[in-house]
Order: C-alpha cells, then structure tokens, then sequence
C-alpha cells in the first residue's frame, strides 16, 4: 500500500515532466552549442589567467552555474512563456501541486542544459580523478543548487508577469548569485571583511562543498551543509505556500 500511494504521488510529475519533454527534446541544438561555447571560453580566459592548475576550479565553477542556471535563469523565463499559451489551464483545473508543477516543468526544460552539465563533469573527472563516492557527492550539490534555482524561479515567475521584465531580473539575481560570489574562485580570495556577505548566496556554499570534494573526497563544511539544507528548506515552504502557481 506505501508503493501504491508513493507510485500515484508521482504521476503528476511524471505526466508534466512528460509534457515538457515532447517540447524540449526537439528544440534546436543551437542552444546547447551557445551556452558549452560561452561556458567554455569563459572557463578557458579564468585558466589562462590563473594558470593551468585553475582549470579544476574552473570547472566546478561552471557546473555550479550550469546547474544553477538551468533551474533558475532557463525555467522561470520558459515557464512565464508559458502563460501565453493554453498549457497553464491543463494544469490550473488539475489536482496538481505546486511541487509537482514546479520540478516536473524544471526536468522537462532542463534536459539541454544537463548535456552540458555532462560535459563539464567529464572534465572535472578526468582533472581530478576523484572516487566514486566524492562524483557522487558532487552530484548531490549540483542537484541540491539546481533544486534552489528551480523553486527560486518558480516563485519569482509567478509574480513577475512580463517576460521581459522578468528576463531582466533573473538576469541580474544570476549575475549577483553566481558571478560577483566566490564560485569559479575561492572564497580565501576575497577580504575577510567581505566573505560573510557572500554567504547569502546558496551558490557560495555548493560551490565551496564541490571544492572540498573535489580536493578531499569528502565533505567537511557542516556550516555550509546546513546554510545549504536551510536554503532548501526555506525556498520548499515559499514555493509551497506562497507562490501564485494558479495565476499564471
């Protein structure tokens, strides 16, 4: 009876997930060539600049914002498009829950970006060479900073009504989130006066989590574990309870 009631909570997800991936799986190449281009010589310009030693840095970077991103920046922007579409009116007169919605629209959108994901964890496991047991770690944290981006944007597209608009502010939450936060760089870069300021990113701390994981093999941060399983927490009760999912 547990199985047959956990199997009929999941159907909803699997239906949208569904849904979203008869889109998303004929979408031109194009994008998924421009984002591993732009990603790539970003990556590349931080090693030539920190020399070749960076490159695994660099690295764990780009998959922080990859996965970020994809839950964030992509979904809340597509998802909004949505709403000029007949899409939102099959789901609105359903029984499904704002989580379902949520994660099972994020997989279907995110398909293209895992590619990318894909790629780069391949670098990342052949300049670090890590066990199975740390690769697994590290996909726990993409997928913890992917769950964050997903609900995050989730929340915000369904209070921001203009696409433009909110292509806008997703576009500078990312670039505040991920490029101005100790994410492609360590976090000893930066004046201890500032580093606590940087800690009201969840970005920061995936990203020092992957660090110890790709240099140890392990996690030993319990104050970025926490900082990053109260984030968590914190975006589930916003997005349960608090985002207009229904008027979008």
């Amino acid at each position: 009876m547990p199985y047959k009631r956990f199997s009929q909570g999941l159907r909803p997800l699997i239906a949208i997930l569904y849904l979203n991936l008869l889109a998303y799986i004929v979408r031109s190449l194009m994008s998924i060539i421009f984002t591993f281009t732009r990603m790539m010589i970003f990556v590349l310009l931080l090693t030539i600049i920190g020399g070749p030693s960076y490159l695994g840095q660099a690295t764990i970077g780009a998959l922080i914002a990859l996965a970020f991103g994809a839950g964030f920046s992509q979904f809340s922007v597509d998802l909004n498009a949505l709403r000029l579409t007949g899409y939102k009116y099959i789901l609105v007169s359903s029984p499904v829950g704002s989580m379902s919605y949520a994660f099972g629209t994020a997989i279907g959108m995110s398909l293209l970006s895992s590619i990318n994901i894909l790629i780069f964890f391949i670098i990342w496991l052949v300049f670090y060479k890590p066990t199975a047991l740390a690769a697994s770690l590290l996909v726990v944290i993409l997928l913890a900073i992917w769950a964050i981006g997903v609900m995050l944007g989730f929340t915000i597209s369904t209070i921001v009504r203009t696409p433009h608009m909110l292509f806008n502010i997703t576009d500078t939450l990312y670039a505040v989130l991920i490029y101005a936060m100790p994410v492609y760089y360590s976090l000893e870069v930066l004046p201890e006066a500032i580093r606590p300021l940087t800690y009201i990113s969840p970005a920061t701390h995936a990203s020092i989590l992957a660090r110890e994981i790709s240099m140890k093999g392990s996690i030993y941060s319990t104050s970025n574990t926490i900082f990053l399983a109260v984030y968590i927490a914190i975006f589930t009760i916003i997005s349960t309870k608090w985002a207009r999912w229904r008027d979008i």
